[in-house]
This record gives C-alpha cells, sequence and structure tokens, in this order.
C-alpha cells in the first residue's frame, strides 16, 4: 500500500497490488459476443462467462452512465476465471459534471460499488471530456484523494492538447496514474504511454472511423510486439478496443491475442479456450467468419427533462433498466447518456438535447412487446415522445460515445 494510504484509510478504501506481474491484458470494452464471432466462444454459460473463456480483460463502460449495485460486480467477479481482470470507467459525475472538483462523495460511492470484484479489479480508467484543459492543481488534488483510497493501476484519457507536455507528465508520473496512449490520438504524444511507467494502457478506438474501422493486420502484429516489449518492465500492459459499434472490437481482440505470447515467451496463435483444449484450435478463422443468423440492435430513447427542463425522477430510469434486464439480461443491455450540461446563464436544457440511450441487443424482435412497452413508457414519461429505432448490429448508426 502507499504512503498516503497508509495514512490515511477511509471506509471504502481498496487495497491490490500495484507490484503484482501479470503481463499482457488484451480485450474490448463490454462483452457482448458479435454473432460473426460467436464460433470463438464457447457455446455455454453467460455472455461475459463465454467472453472470459476466451480473453483475460474486459473494460466496463457501462458505469460511466450508471452505477452499479455491489451485489452485480461480485456476481461479474464470481462468474469469471482466478487471472481474468476488470478495468472499470468511472462515472461521469466525477470526470464531466463535476470535471474532478469536489468528488469526494462520488468518488466513495463509486469505490465502494467497484471494491465487489475483489482481486479481479484490475484497473481503474479516468477519461476527461475534449474540452477539460489541463489544470494541474486540481488533478493533484483529485489523484492524491483517489490514492488515499485506492492503491491499484489507475489509467488517465485526456482528450485537450494541454495535458501532454511536461510537466502534467510529471504529475501523473508522481501521482502513479498511467496515461492512456490513445488512438486516434488528439496530439501526435498522445499515441504514446505517458506518466507513470508501471503499468501500460492503451485504447483503441478504431481509425479512421472512430468505434466502427478495423485495425489492419500489419497494425496489431506491431502492437503485439510492442506489448510484448512493453509488459517485459512494467507490471502490466492493457489493450482495449473500443471500436464496438460495428462489431470490429472482437475481431481485432482476437487477433491480437493469438499473436501474443505464453508463458515461454513464445506466441503460440491461441485463445485462452485453445490453450485449456490442449491446443486446439477453433474451427473457424478469424479471415472466415461463419454465417450467421442477424443480430439487431434496438435502440430506446428517453427524455432526461421536461419540456420546462425539469429533470424527471432517477428512479424513472432505474425502473426502465429492471424491465429491460428482466426481458434481456443484463448483458445484453448497454446504456448511452449523451451529456447536456447547461451553458452559462441558462440552467435549463431542453429535452433535445438531455436524452439517455438504452441499447438491446437481440437475435430475434417481437415486435408487439415493443410497441406495448413503448405505449407504457409514453404514459410514465407524461406523453413525451418515445423514440425506438431498429437495426442491424453491422449497420444501425450509433449515437456519438463519450
Amino acid at each position: 500500500m502507499s504512503p498516503a494510504s497508509k495514512a490515511r484509510e477511509p471506509r471504502s478504501s481498496i487495497s491490490t497490488s500495484n507490484s503484482e506481474k501479470r503481463g499482457i491484458l488484451a480485450g474490448c470494452a463490454g462483452w457482448t459476443i458479435p454473432v460473426s464471432a460467436a464460433s470463438h466462444f464457447p457455446l455455454a454459460g453467460s455472455h461475459l462467462e463465454r467472453y472470459a473463456a476466451v480473453l483475460p480483460a474486459v473494460e466496463i463502460n457501462s458505469s460511466f452512465y450508471r452505477s452499479h449495485r455491489p451485489e452485480t460486480y461480485a456476481r461479474w467477479a464470481a462468474s469469471v476465471p482466478a487471472d481474468f481482470r476488470f478495468t472499470v470507467k468511472a462515472p461521469k459525475i466525477i470526470t464531466h459534471l463535476l470535471k474532478l472538483s469536489g468528488t469526494t462523495q462520488a468518488l466513495e460511492s463509486f469505490l465502494s460499488e467497484v471494491a465487489s470484484l475483489g482481486s479481479k479489479l484490475g484497473c481503474l480508467l479516468f477519461q476527461l471530456p475534449p474540452s477539460l484543459a489541463c489544470d494541474t492543481k486540481g488533478a493533484r488534488i483529485f489523484f492524491r484523494e483517489l490514492r488515499n483510497r485506492f492503491d491499484g493501476t489507475v489509467a488517465f484519457e485526456p482528450r485537450h492538447a494541454s495535458w501532454f507536455d511536461a510537466k502534467a507528465d510529471a504529475l501523473l508520473r508522481d501521482l502513479h496514474v498511467a496515461r492512456v496512449a490513445a488512438d486516434p490520438p488528439v496530439v501526435p504524444s498522445a499515441a504514446n504511454p505517458g506518466g507513470w511507467t508501471g503499468a501500460v494502457y492503451h485504447r483503441l478506438h478504431g481509425s479512421p472511423k472512430m468505434y466502427y474501422s478495423a485495425y489492419p493486420e500489419d497494425y496489431l502484429r506491431r502492437l503485439a510486439e510492442l506489448l510484448r516489449s512493453e509488459a517485459s518492465t512494467a507490471a502490466a500492459a492493457w489493450c482495449m478496443f473500443d471500436n464496438t459499434a460495428g462489431g470490429m472490437a472482437m475481431s481485432d481482440a482476437l487477433s491480437l491475442i493469438r499473436q501474443l505470447p505464453d508463458s515461454s515467451g513464445q506466441s503460440t496463435g491461441l485463445t485462452r479456450s485453445e490453450k485449456s483444449a490442449g491446443g486446439k484450435k477453433s474451427a473457424v478463422q478469424l479471415s472466415k467468419p461463419v454465417a450467421a443468423s442477424q443480430s439487431y440492435l434496438v435502440q430506446l430513447s428517453l427524455p432526461l427533462v421536461n419540456g420546462a427542463g425539469k429533470a424527471f425522477p432517477q428512479e424513472l430510469f432505474r425502473e426502465v433498466e429492471r424491465d429491460l434486464t428482466a426481458q434481456f439480461s443484463d448483458t445484453a443491455v448497454f446504456t448511452r447518456a449523451p451529456l447536456a450540461v447547461p451553458s452559462k446563464g441558462n440552467s435549463t436544457v431542453t429535452p433535445a438535447e438531455a436524452s439517455i440511450t438504452y441499447e438491446v441487443t437481440i437475435q430475434q424482435v417481437d415486435q408487439e412487446w415493443w410497441r406495448e412497452y413503448r405505449r407504457v413508457l409514453h404514459k410514465r414519461f407524461r406523453e413525451h415522445p418515445i423514440d425506438v429505432k431498429l437495426g442491424s448490429m453491422n449497420a444501425l448508426a450509433q449515437p456519438e460515445r463519450s
């Protein structure tokens, strides 16, 4: 535990080990398995159990949009192998609304929830909005407070050019915070890891089209070589694919891990499940995905505020989440909440600016159920329009992400 942690240990203090050697941890933002990649995963188990049989780590992004109960995190932890690791993205109230200032209560709440992951909590990810410029004084206060409560790996993804200089880098290094190597980078130096070198965290959003584009094989080969080098000196080298909109993240992650070394340092060309099966590869290779039945994405958009700019009660949205997870399971439901922050001099936000979108991945569409549920929501939200869109996983346009 760090000296700061020893000096002060609040009730939600979480102790992990930064010195634990974890090697290369590659995975995706979320554990939804696209139909095109299903043949590479076991048939039995939940989505997460199947995912964790093949990939060694995952990034939980839904925590940015909504909190999860400690029981949910505990259930996820119990369903994966002992060496599997989770990264959890910090909630938007900390990074986008409070902007790292006055976060004590929100930070305590977040840490008390993720503590239920236990030893399988590998990293906390803090992604800033592109508009948030570097404030070294404020950042030092925030990360010191975080370090008083959490001594595990912290990855930090700033997206304003002012964060990428020697002064900011020295601050992050001093506080043991690893700056994310992001693609596409906001400035050239953002493509390289920065800050603390005890851990490395690559976050690949897709390029040239963010969230959609796949990475070419030669890029993934060079990335595998880089990760091998980084893992030789850092406690862990993370690589998370966030190009999930067209289902490319999973194929990229699978292609990458086939090029990563086993315990002997040699590339095996096998996934975790194939190694467990004694080296027998999946019948279908990445270059020839199986033909599969259509997978659909339903997007349900709800207003956060009424016509006067007054927020709807949070219980309404929790009820929607319960409805959807009860109908489709929690692994099929993902929440996107575009942020709408009032401008100066205007304390209200119009409904068009403030909405939350629930995305549900399904194999079959029960249109009668959706029609009835839309009527129910129309009443709950006081006759406000309820937008429901249906499209294929590979064709449906996605809302812009934070």
